[in-house]
């Protein structure tokens, strides 16, 4: 997993600005800071497949748009990579201020893949904005590991300490 920075301070302002102001030069900085760490990381693959994290329907509704989708498009075409969205999320309950336990117990068995022959044998790269405790990340990789995916990393913006 890549980490560009830390929840806080000017990266916990930009995000807020992307995700709950629309604000899409944020956007723009955000997936530029998290390329920028991708390629840095002397671990590119030039055959991943893109892939976001899925947001609570709930949350796209409020905000009018998908930022994880939004954030993993914008890579993909950066990196000339394929984006697919085919990891399903079944619960919708938020993880923001939930304990490790809660949000372990909250995520299992919370995703599933639409396409398992879309991911089989494939090596995935998945996106998201926010990481805390890692629970989110590894229940969306065992979904695709389970689908016969051979391989998946994630690339996140900022980590929650």
């Amino acid at each position: 997993m890549w980490v560009t920075t830390n929840h806080q301070g000017l990266a916990r302002e930009l995000l807020h600005s992307f995700k709950f102001e629309q604000n899409r030069a944020a956007a723009d900085s955000i997936y530029r800071l998290m390329l920028e760490t991708y390629l840095n990381s002397g671990k590119t693959r030039p055959d991943y497949l893109i892939m976001p994290v899925p947001t609570a329907t709930s949350r796209v509704r409020e905000r009018g748009f998908d930022h994880s989708a939004l954030l993993a498009k914008k890579i993909s075409m950066s990196l000339r990579l394929e984006y697919l969205s085919i990891l399903g999320r079944l619960g919708q309950t938020r993880q923001v201020g939930s304990k490790r336990s809660d949000r372990l117990s909250q995520m299992a068995d919370n995703f599933w893949v639409k396409s398992p022959q879309l991911v089989a044998g494939r090596q995935i790269l998945l996106i998201d904005d926010v990481v805390t405790t890692g629970a989110t990340i590894n229940v969306a990789s065992k979904a695709l590991r389970q689908a016969g995916a051979s391989r998946v990393d994630a690339l996140i913006f900022a980590k929650r300490l």
